[in-house]
């Protein structure tokens, strides 16, 4: 529903896709202390633009199939995969149809830390 919702706003941002973290509704914070959750969304026939960042995240696909560029390799990603982004690896999400990926990385703790750096394109 959350995704739904995202997708007729039109807030698609060109890294990520449409992209809910969930949020700690006591706190504000993340759902686990030091680990950040998020659902994403990809469009059909879409490559977002390349990223990369310190933290490390690890993407469950629940729904569709593509393809992972990831520095100077490729790997392809359908329903019930589960892939990793090491820390400061560029990467792009090809998406060959709607794609939604769960994932989770260490980027709270880290933007704690002080030691959080991303790059986008």
């Amino acid at each position: 529903d959350a995704l739904k919702r995202l997708r007729q706003s039109g807030e698609v941002d060109p890294c990520h896709g449409l992209k809910f973290v969930f949020v700690n509704p006591a706190t504000g914070g993340p759902v686990i202390p030091g680990i950040e959750a998020f659902v994403q969304g990809l469009q059909a026939d879409t490559t977002t633009e390349a990223y990369r960042a310190t933290d490390a995240t690890v993407f469950s696909v629940i729904s569709g199939d593509g393809r992972m560029h990831l520095d100077d390799r490729v790997f392809e990603w359908s329903e019930h995969d589960t892939f990793v982004v090491p820390s400061w690896c560029r990467y792009q999400l090809e998406s060959h149809n709607e794609g939604v990926l769960f994932g989770f990385s260490d980027r709270p703790l880290q933007r704690y830390l002080g030691v959080l750096r991303e790059e986008r394109g």
